[in-house]
């Protein structure tokens, strides 16, 4: 008996530690949450230039501590991923979860790419999200 006690109030402290009130996201900029970007070309982590094709289309979406994101048209996919922001725009994605559909390789590539991120940068409509030694990726705010 004496160890399920033991057990359960580890388990209690455990959780408690885990339920902190303090996002490390509390300072998103509000012209990058709740707004679907869409690719239009990136790098790949070794380099070559993706311009994607019109039945390619990649979406992401900043939510309060995680990034989503979508394929449209042929991939079908959605992803996500916990991210955190910190200062002089530096961004960090956590391991990206996504679904498994047939898709074209560009679709890998770029969650490769993303997963790398290391800062972003918004001017106007459009997001680049940097990483490796400033490859990059191209988004611009998708207007419904």
């Amino acid at each position: 008996m004496h160890n399920i006690n033991y057990i359960l109030m580890t388990l209690l402290l455990a959780l408690g530690a885990c339920s902190d009130s303090t996002s490390p996201n509390q300072n998103i900029p509000a012209n990058l949450k709740n707004i679907w970007w869409e690719v239009q070309s990136f790098q790949s982590v070794t380099g070559e230039i993706i311009t994607l094709a019109p039945t390619e289309d990649y979406f992401l979406l900043f939510g309060d501590s995680t990034i989503y994101g979508k394929s449209d048209t042929l991939c079908c996919n959605n992803y996500h991923a916990p991210y955190w922001i910190g200062g002089n725009d530096s961004l960090s994605i956590g391991l990206i979860i996504s679904t498994e559909a047939l898709c074209r390789s560009n679709y890998w590539k770029y969650l490769s790419a993303l997963q790398n991120a290391t800062s972003y940068k918004i001017s106007d409509n459009t997001l680049t999200i940097f990483f490796n030694d400033s490859k990059r990726i191209l988004y611009t705010r998708r207007v419904k």
